[in-house]
């Protein structure tokens, strides 16, 4: 096996890479023992600087693994053995995987890379390994490859909150919060780590984070039927998540489980497997951690720990464009991706270069991702920066990319990362009175002065605001500031708020006082059961600023708001199966501008099923001499209806008016047993309304009259249409006169009212002729009218009956007056 200067002499890379470091003793393993320290490397090329493979964004085939020991673990290291599996990289299972020559674990070696690796998978034997039933693994169970990407995927995020829980530990009790820890772990790693109770043990703190590390846990665990009971109560939380975690495989998701099973299997069945995790010790180097438990009687002890590559290009990711920063102070970024998953990558990126637009100038600068807030935090140190326009580059493996997007560099504070609380955005409400106005999201202890800036038509007033400094959290570093405002003063509207910071520009913060908030005048609103959907109209102030209604048990759809002045507004209502009439819910609406939605107690109410009209018969008066046609009702005469009603329920009431264009007009609301004129309603049984009217006095003519049926509880009917009203001309005598008008046209004269709806006559229903003049009144009775008509003669049969036709109408109307 080739030793260290023969590598360094076979080009496998710098021999400052390659060589051993001096000795120093390595941090404690947190939660278990140290296995040994290793040092994994990836090598392009010959004298190509090589990097650590934990940093390695991808291994493609060709490249060189190499391998060194820094220090090992084991009474007899001329056995110990070291041995790689590597899985391609693809989510092809068809893809065979391979087991690398297994080497001396005590002297350095390379591999190389025979294809595009996609999980790495170090098995390490303190006496030796017996490898050969593993190669056979492909044919017989290509289940493991799965198991064992996913295997990497547990022991990498475990291993990644063992560090930040561990540099926690490490860090001065007056820094961040244990909370800030995890939220900026599930940010970063794009879980959602619980909130730790402070006051509860190690070993209930860690078990929890565990369980949603790996959500899919197991009571039994078939390699150790025992608990791990290596926890120490004063233990820190590192140590107890990661004695959980490497102590008591039930705690392993149930792939990693059944990878445990198999290899023990196809290694020997008296071997004793154990789970490792690294911890880095210095950029290169890592320490591989297992539980500390002593061997199992004539048991050989193999450990295992993989890593996935992430097997991914460069992120595509651009900043700010635009974006002003400050120098000389760490500042944020903010920056976009089409695929969240390519911003989450950055922090895998190296050498950050802050890059001159115009020139070829470019500069170190730390770079760190601050997920939650979508930005990264760049810090020059002391670097001499001169500002100007910037581009921003990094190194991803061996080769260079660039952040789309350009950014200005100040030499001036920036306030930009100020905001308003969500609460108060939305306390700034006009006509509110005074309100608490909160600013967030940066250090305020130099806040000088503070301005409000309003624009008017003669240009900018400002007016000085009193404010106060307070700690953001108890004991907390960050300091927040909040002043009062006026809402009275204050129209809706656009306001600028000036921060002015000692020795720095005044930073202008964005506020907007919003309009009133919507007020509902109709409440509670009601649905009732048995309606698929249900119309309903919102009355009150604010209806346009309304975006969406929600409540248990119901869902709403808003109608598109054509103005902002809106005083009524339509929804629509859909009840789920669990509503119950009587039951009275909440409302919730979101609103334009608004952070958090406004809850109306008590504003929807379900009720029984709404009265539905069944039919209606109709009773008229002694035919005229004018006939009616289906469907009219004549005007200025006596009516009569029975109206079938279903779900009548008292006290009811009835409402007559006009229909036209889908629309009802009510005219007038008629109650059981009080008249209104001639006008009377009664209620004949249990489900029968009784209705009698002159239609004329309701409506004029060619009105659709209809009546709704409403109950004080459910609701109204929809709308049912009774007829159409005409109002008909009344013929008392028919004269025909020799008097000749035309050809074959002779005068006639009919007598009786309201005949000036007469435009023409005829004596048959299709072929009429235009009335001579207009109706002349008697002069001892102005009701009674005289009408000159034109008819041919002969008539076509004896005696043969006038036909006239209304204004508008296209067919002639018999009447009872002959010849």
């Amino acid at each position: 096996m080739p030793r260290i200067p023969e590598l360094v002499a076979m080009g496998l890379g710098l021999a400052l890479m390659l060589c051993r470091p001096a000795a120093a003793e390595p941090p404690v393993c947190a939660g278990g023992q140290s296995i040994g320290q290793f040092r994994f490397l990836v090598q392009p090329a010959p004298k190509v600087r090589a990097r650590p493979l934990a940093a390695v964004n991808r291994l493609e085939k060709g490249r060189k693994l190499l391998y060194i020991p820094i220090r090992l673990k084991s009474d007899r290291q001329r056995q110990a053995t070291i041995a790689l599996v590597l899985i391609p990289a693809g989510n092809n299972p068809e893809k065979e995987w391979v087991v690398l020559d297994p080497r001396p674990a005590a002297a350095a070696t390379q591999w190389e890379v025979p294809f595009d690796v996609g999980v790495v998978a170090a098995v390490y034997g303190p006496r030796g390994l017996n490898i050969k039933k593993v190669r056979a693994l492909v044919k017989k169970n290509q289940d493991v490859i799965t198991q064992l990407a996913d295997y990497a995927q547990q022991t990498a995020q475990v291993g990644a909150l063992v560090e930040a829980l561990a540099a926690w530990e490490r860090s001065p009790a007056d820094s961040q919060p244990l909370d800030a820890v995890l939220q900026g772990f599930s940010a970063q790693h794009n879980v959602s780590l619980p909130r730790i109770d402070p006051k509860a043990p190690a070993d209930q703190q860690a078990a929890l984070l565990l369980r949603t590390l790996l959500p899919s846990l197991t009571t039994y665990d078939p390699l150790n039927p025992q608990p791990a009971h290596g926890i120490r109560q004063s233990a820190g939380l590192a140590a107890s998540l990661a004695t959980l975690f490497l102590g008591n495989s039930a705690l392993l998701a149930t792939g990693g489980v059944a990878l445990f099973q198999n290899l023990r299997t196809l290694i020997s069945p008296g071997t004793d497997f154990r789970s490792a995790f690294a911890q880095k010790v210095s950029p290169h180097d890592i320490q591989l951690c297992s539980q500390r438990r002593p061997a199992k009687a004539r048991a050989r002890i193999a450990y295992l720990w993989a890593l996935r590559i992430p097997s991914r290009q460069a992120p595509r990711v651009r900043v700010a464009s635009g974006a002003h920063l400050p120098i000389g102070r760490k500042a944020l970024l903010p920056i976009s991706a089409e695929d969240a998953s390519d911003w989450r990558q950055l922090p895998r990126a190296h050498d950050w270069k802050l890059v001159q637009a115009a020139g070829e100038r470019h500069f170190p600068v730390a770079v760190s991702l601050q997920a939650s807030l979508r930005a990264l935090e760049l810090d020059a140190g002391e670097i001499a920066v001169p500002p100007g326009e910037y581009t921003l580059s990094a190194s991803w493996d061996w080769k260079s990319f660039e952040l789309a997007g350009r950014f200005h560099l100040h030499r001036l504070a920036d306030l930009n990362l100020a905001r308003l609380t969500p609460q108060s955005r939305d306390r700034l409400v006009t006509k509110s009175g005074r309100v608490r106005v909160e600013l967030m999201g940066t250090d305020f202890q130099f806040v000088k002065k503070l301005e409000l800036v309003e624009s008017n038509p003669s240009g900018q007033a400002t007016r000085p605001l009193a404010f106060l400094l307070s700690p953001r959290t108890p004991g907390g570093s960050q300091e927040q500031l909040s002043f009062a405002l006026d809402t009275d003063r204050l129209d809706p509207g656009l306001y600028g708020l000036k921060i002015f910071q000692a020795d720095a520009e005044p930073q202008v913060l964005a506020l907007e006082v919003h309009p009133p908030l919507p007020r509902l005048s109709n409440l509670p609103l009601k649905v009732n059961l048995g309606e698929e959907s249900q119309g309903l109209l919102l009355e009150g102030t604010g209806l346009a600023r309304i975006v969406r209604m929600e409540s248990p048990k119901a869902r709403w759809e808003l109608a598109q708001a054509e103005t902002s002045e809106l005083e009524q507004r339509s929804v629509t209502a859909y009840l789920e199966d669990a509503a119950e009439e009587g039951d009275l819910l909440p409302v919730t609406l979101r609103v334009t501008g608004l952070e958090a939605p406004m809850v109306l107690k008590e504003a929807l109410q379900i009720v029984g099923p709404r009265p539905a009209i069944a039919g209606a018969s109709t009773s008229f008066p002694p035919k005229s001499a004018l006939g009616l046609r289906e469907g009219e009702l004549p005007a200025g005469r006596p009516v009569s209806f029975a109206i079938g009603v279903e779900n009548l329920h008292p006290p009811a009431s009835l409402q007559l008016g006009c229909r036209s264009g889908g629309r009802f007009e009510s005219r007038l609301t008629l109650d059981p047993g009080q008249p209104r004129g001639a006008t009377r309603l009664d209620v004949t049984g249990t489900d029968t309304l009784f209705l009698s009217l002159d239609p004329g006095s309701l409506s004029a003519t060619a009105c659709s009259l209809a009546v709704v049926v409403r109950n004080e509880t459910t609701g109204s009917s929809d709308p049912h249409v009774l007829g159409r009203v005409v109002r008909l001309p009344r013929i008392e005598r028919f004269v025909l006169t020799g008097k000749k008008l035309g050809e074959s046209l002779y005068e006639g004269v009919l007598t009786g009212e309201e005949l000036h709806h007469i435009a023409k006559a005829g004596w048959d229903d299709s072929q009429g002729h235009p009335v001579v003049g207009i109706p002349t009144p008697f002069p001892d009775d102005p009701h009674k009218q005289t009408l000159r008509i034109a008819l041919p003669w002969p008539s076509p049969e004896p005696h043969a009956p006038v036909f006239i036709w209304l204004r508008g109408e296209d067919r002639g109307r018999p009447t009872r007056v002959r010849y």
